[in-house]
Formats: C-alpha cells, sequence, structure tokens
C-alpha cells in the first residue's frame, strides 16, 4: 500500500480539545519528525485510548481521524514508527489488519540462540541432542542419569525411614520391595486412628 500524504498536521492542534493535548508529549524523532506519546493509561494491547463522543477509542485513530480524515471500516491505522503510544498522524498509515500484522512480524528479529545451556555446557553438534523442536545438553542428561542410577531402588540396602532390606523385612509387591516394619507401624497407625485408642 502506497503512503497517503497527509494534510499539515502540527503539535496541539486545535481540532482536538485540550483535555487531549494534556496527555500528550514530545518523544524520539522518527523520519524528522518527533513521536507524540500518549502519558495516559495504555489499554491491554500497549496503545492509548480515551472517551470521545461517549465512546472509549483508540487515540491513534481519533487523532488521525480527526486530523487527516476518516479511515474506512476495514482499514486501521498502522504505526511505521512501531511505537504503540505514538498519535502523531505522520506517523501512521491507513491498511488492512493482514498488512498490520505482516508488517508487524517483518519488524521482529528472531530470538537469538543460546550458545550454552543453564549450567554452562556448550551447544556444539557433539553435546547437543534435538527433542522436536527443543535442544538438550547432553551433558547435562548424562548427569542426571549417573544421578538417578546411584539412587535406583535396587542399589538401596535400607527403606526411607532407616530399615534394613534384608530377608525377613522385605516383600515384593507389583514389581517393586517393600518394608515389611513400615507395613506394621501404617497398619497399627491405620487400626488407632480409626478406633480412636491413643498409641
Amino acid at each position: 500500500m502506497s503512503r497517503v500524504p497527509s494534510p499539515a498536521v502540527s503539535f496541539r492542534d486545535s481540532r482536538l480539545p485540550e483535555r487531549f493535548w494534556a496527555k500528550v508529549d514530545l518523544g524520539p524523532l522518527w523520519n524528522g519528525t518527533p513521536c507524540w506519546l500518549w502519558t495516559g493509561a495504555p489499554n491491554n494491547g500497549g496503545y492509548g485510548s480515551c472517551r470521545w463522543e461517549g465512546k472509549l477509542v483508540g487515540t491513534h485513530r481519533l487523532a488521525y481521524e480527526v486530523l487527516v480524515g476518516p479511515i474506512s471500516y476495514a482499514m486501521e491505522p498502522d504505526h511505521l514508527c512501531r511505537v504503540r503510544l505514538c498519535v502523531n498522524p505522520e506517523h501512521m498509515e491507513p491498511v488492512t489488519r493482514a498488512e498490520n500484522i505482516r508488517r508487524g512480524y517483518a519488524q521482529k528479529a528472531p530470538p537469538p540462540l543460546k550458545s550454552h545451556c543453564l549450567r554452562g555446557h556448550p551447544f556444539t553438534e557433539a553435546n547437543t541432542r534435538l527433542y522436536g523442536r527443543r535442544r538438550y545438553c547432553r551433558e547435562c542428561g548424562r548427569t542426571v542419569h549417573k544421578n538417578l542410577k546411584g539412587n535406583a531402588p535396587s542399589t538401596r540396602t535400607s527403606c526411607p525411614q532407616g530399615h534394613p532390606y534384608d530377608e525377613e523385612n522385605t516383600y515384593i509387591y507389583k514389581g517393586g520391595r517393600h518394608c515389611r516394619a513400615c507395613r506394621r507401624a501404617r497398619g497399627l497407625r491405620n487400626y488407632y486412628l480409626y478406633y480412636r485408642k491413643p498409641l
């Protein structure tokens, strides 16, 4: 879309009320002209909004329509300066929503890839494992696996309460070893809780 030349607009133009201009400050330069920054509260999208003729409207759209001319229903003002709080009509161009979205994505650069994992290991070809769209550090995976292997249930010699896993104190249930002493303690505790007898 080609940019529509706008009539001369000036900061603090009398076509907008003073209560509007009370919330606008001059900002950084873009293309030789300053941004007019809305200092009022932004909406959830980061754009300024105010009441105009009983309706809540976007300040950038309001400034464009009052100072330049109406925007058709199918169009929306695109910030050429990429500053959402800017209300300078010279920094806007009416475009379709699809064009506005396309321009927004074209401005963004993809995030840079991290060169190291959280523990400081480099993401080299030999040290990186891809799973779907994510990268994983092989060295961290080996460390985690080694730590888990040492704590595997088959290598433990006692239960978490400290009872030994020997022949008379161990029973197998659903493929795992269990402590008979802990089982007896649980049974007694449940019995006394059920019958409300003090231990």
